[in-house]
């Protein structure tokens, strides 16, 4: 049912279903701090066991409107992808804005990855029935600088399809390497 989605744990016993039968639209799952954050349209909700009740993370101190695509985090700084605001800074209820920096260099953003130095961007997207022929790549943010990667300027992808970059991270063991993914 549309808006009635659930998480299961997979267990020696099976799967069990450990959040649902809630009006809920999960746009994504991240796994951060060791916390589960089930990130939906108009709030986080973050699991420090599954079993326990979570801490809701939903309201920005400068509007009730909200969008909320993804999230990473910087020690317990939560920056989230907002569809509506783009890049929001979220410590708490009350300490919360809107992030006005330079970029990211095409302005289109899909998801998000952090480290406590850098964020990473993925500027593609994913339609239901196709591609959407996005050409925005990933942008990384290190040192209040933006380094851009689309097919324009990585020579590794010149003639290559490559689009609709949908999900990026940073490898946490070696901060100068990226992962990106894609469905082109």
């Amino acid at each position: 049912v549309y808006g009635k989605d659930s998480i299961f744990q997979l267990s020696n016993a099976g799967f069990q279903m450990v959040v649902g039968d809630v009006d809920m639209e999960i746009t994504n799952l991240k796994v951060l701090n060791n916390k589960l954050h089930v990130i939906q349209y108009y709030g986080v909700l973050s699991y420090e066991e599954i079993n326990l009740a979570p801490t809701i993370l939903y309201e920005y101190a400068f509007t009730q409107q909200k969008y909320l695509k993804s999230i990473a985090f910087s020690g317990e700084d939560m920056y989230i992808g907002d569809g509506f605001h783009g890049l929001v800074y979220y410590r708490s209820i009350s300490d919360n804005r809107i992030l006005k920096i330079d970029g990211p260099p095409k302005n289109k953003y899909f998801s998000l990855g952090g480290t406590k130095d850098k964020i990473a961007i993925a500027g593609g997207s994913i339609y239901v029935n196709g591609f959407t022929y996005s050409t925005a790549g990933a942008y990384v943010l290190e040192d209040e600088k933006w380094k851009l990667f689309d097919p324009f300027n990585q020579s590794a992808w010149a003639g290559k399809s490559i689009w609709d970059i949908s999900t990026i991270t940073i490898n946490p063991k070696n901060t100068n390497q990226i992962a990106i993914g894609s469905y082109s």
